[in-house]
């Protein structure tokens, strides 16, 4: 597909085999790589930063510490502490600004969800499942502050993690370093999701009932939560 050629330079018939990476070792583009029999999908960093989890812990999780090694002091300064220090941010906040930075393609984004799911079920791919877990764990985090100004795309977000749900065990995924001290990555995206969908405003736009069929979508996947 556009989709495959465009992200990870992948074309009709070749072999995909999983990377032999774990954490990413470097910042990488998706572009695929070439190794001896077939090629490796590879992805961009993708920050996790949870307001409520101290600077030190964050900078643990690789793909924020590689995101933030990019931008100025001033800017990693608000990103993490959400006090500005006098930049000129076009972003309102730091959800925002990290989800305009990401999510450049909403489509080829939630593909790539769907893609490192299915590569780490199928092929066992260590980082395609740190991909799947970081993308929704950013997307999580950006929820309260993105999810009315962008419903269908969390519709087909939640849609699609109901749909992954389904194929494994929730309570196989224990381990994230991001995760305000819980233990389980996949409860707490889950909860922020299902709590960003709460809190909408009951108002919608003339004609799109996607606010509605968020909150249904929310209930199904609450169940996964307790």
């Amino acid at each position: 597909s556009d989709f495959l050629g465009t992200c990870h330079g992948l074309k009709h018939g070749e072999k995909l085999v999983p990377s032999s990476d774990g954490e990413h070792s470097s910042d990488r583009n998706q572009q695929a790589s070439a190794i001896e029999d077939g090629k490796s999908l590879v992805y961009p960093s993708i920050p996790c930063i949870d307001g409520e989890v101290p600077a030190r812990h964050l900078m643990q999780h690789t793909g924020t510490r590689l995101y933030l090694s990019k931008l100025p002091p001033d800017v990693r300064t608000w990103l993490i502490s959400g006090v500005s220090m006098g930049g000129n941010f076009i972003a309102t906040s730091p959800e925002e600004f990290v989800w305009n930075a990401v999510v450049s393609n909403e489509e080829h984004f939630l593909a790539d969800i769907a893609l490192s799911f299915e590569a780490f079920l199928f092929l066992h791919c260590q980082s395609s499942m740190e991909h799947w877990r970081d993308a929704l764990a950013m997307c999580s985090l950006s929820a309260e502050a993105m999810l009315a100004r962008h419903p269908r795309f969390y519709l087909k977000l939640m849609s699609t993690l109901r749909s992954q749900l389904a194929c494994i065990e929730a309570d196989f995924f224990q381990d994230v370093e991001y995760s305000s001290g819980e233990g389980n990555f996949i409860v707490q995206a889950l909860r922020r999701l299902c709590g960003a969908c709460d809190g909408l405003n009951k108002r919608k736009r003339h004609g799109d009932d996607s606010l509605d069929k968020l909150k249904s979508v929310s209930q199904n996947l609450k169940s996964l939560t307790n």
